[in-house]
């Protein structure tokens, strides 16, 4: 999802309103994709919470490692290949300081993990409810409906949204089968991610096409709408009994997928690519192109990760 994401808004920008009156196909079918794949960041900090982190030393060493493994790897090969070395490729290795926002917000969610797990282990439905309500009430008003009142907040781009989310997750794991609501069929929770995913297309068109700023805040992390069909796809997850080796391994990657193509020294040769296929073709034809093009890049993130496990294992017998 997260790749796709990147190949659409992020990297095209959103279409405006001469677009939807020219173009209206392409602009709805590129709108309606964005928040499908919107909700790919939020979905992975819920499973966090859902599963819980449990954090251990050579865990976090080993999460560590994943970020390191693929920032200087494919910054050395670059160099090799032909890239000037610089400090400043490894301060960006180091810091992340251009790509890297959903690392550092990861890791102090991360860090703060066993504080999280502790609230929710120890106290009751009533007063998690107190601290989740109000703190989405906040969010809504100060990161969404009012995106820059509160720049903590990052429009949800930032590790205080995540702890949100997380107790959320961890909320409707203890409490969420008293609720009728989290009991449906899972093929219910598809439809409801769907239906929420059109609504979003329908208003964003709307909104674009009558030159409403507002538009802009129905694609960000912290909007109410995002979140609700990330805990769609949540819950319809949560009620999949999957056990095929293949969906693992590519699920198990999707962290790696993300730590290669966002590499400083990969995402402009992605981008460029992305942008070849966009505006060298149109209608199926780009879709099929572009989709081929995400599994590709996809799953040189998959091999390529599969060396990350192998020498991790090899470090992991030493420490």
């Amino acid at each position: 999802m997260i790749l796709a994401l990147h190949v659409n808004f992020f990297l095209l920008g959103s279409p405006s309103a001469a677009e939807f009156q020219t173009n209206g196909t392409g602009a709805l079918t590129r709108t309606f994709l964005e928040f499908v794949c919107i909700v790919a960041v939020n979905v992975f900090v819920l499973i966090s919470g859902w599963f819980g982190i449990r954090v251990k030393r050579k865990g976090f060493l080993k999460f560590v490692y994943q970020i390191l493994f693929f920032y200087f790897g494919i910054y050395f090969a670059a160099v090799l290949l032909g890239k000037p070395f610089s400090w400043d490729g490894i301060t960006e290795c180091l810091l992340f300081k251009n790509t890297g926002w959903f690392i550092k917000s990861y890791l102090c969610l991360y860090i703060l993990a066993p504080v999280l797990n502790g609230f929710l282990e120890n106290s009751d439905k009533k007063r998690i409810k107190s601290v989740i309500i109000p703190f989405f009430i906040l969010q809504t008003l100060y990161a969404w409906i009012y995106k820059d009142a509160a720049k903590f907040f990052v429009g949800g781009y930032s590790a205080v949204s995540f702890i949100g989310l997380y107790l959320l997750a961890g909320y409707i794991r203890l409490y969420g089968k008293e609720h009728p609501l989290f009991n449906v069929k899972k093929h219910w929770d598809l439809i409801c991610f769907f239906s929420v995913c059109i609504l979003e297309t329908i208003a964003f068109a709307l909104l674009r096409t009558d030159n409403k700023e507002f538009a802009s805040n129905l694609w960000i992390y912290s909007s109410p709408f995002v979140i609700l069909s990330a805990l769609n796809l949540l819950m319809f997850f949560s009620k999949c009994k999957l056990q095929s080796r293949f969906i693992n391994t590519v699920a198990s990657s999707s962290f790696s997928a993300y730590l290669f193509h966002s590499s400083f020294c990969i995402l402009p040769f992605y981008s460029q690519c992305a942008r070849k296929i966009y505006y060298g073709y149109s209608g199926l034809g780009c879709l099929g192109l572009m989709f081929g093009f995400i599994i590709l890049v996809y799953t040189i993130a998959i091999l390529i990760d599969r060396i990350r496990i192998f020498t991790w294992k090899l470090i992991e017998k030493r420490i």
